[in-house]
């Protein structure tokens, strides 16, 4: 399924770090969930959920890179993400 066209450019980003930073440390899998409900889309399509998956492994692992957001380890097999903690200027 291709899910290029649901969301704008940065948008699954921005939606990511929202729920990152309500929640704190939260598997791809519930980002996944969190990006099917911000676009109110059918949550029990379990196709487009696994497609959204690909596309958001892909756009979290950029996001690794440029150091915008950590890796914990991965809790039942699925990769626990957060984000960074913020550097104190003393």
């Amino acid at each position: 399924m291709d899910v290029h066209r649901l969301f704008r450019r940065g948008e699954t980003w921005a939606i990511c770090r929202e729920a990152l930073g309500a929640k704190g440390s939260i598997t791809t899998k519930e980002l996944v969930d969190e990006l099917m409900k911000a676009r109110k889309l059918p949550t029990g399509d379990r196709i487009l959920n696994r497609a959204l998956g690909m596309k958001l492994v892909n756009a979290l692992g950029k996001q690794e890179l440029r150091g915008k957001l950590v890796r914990e380890g991965k809790r039942k097999g699925v990769a626990v993400r957060r984000l960074p903690a913020e550097k104190k200027l003393v």
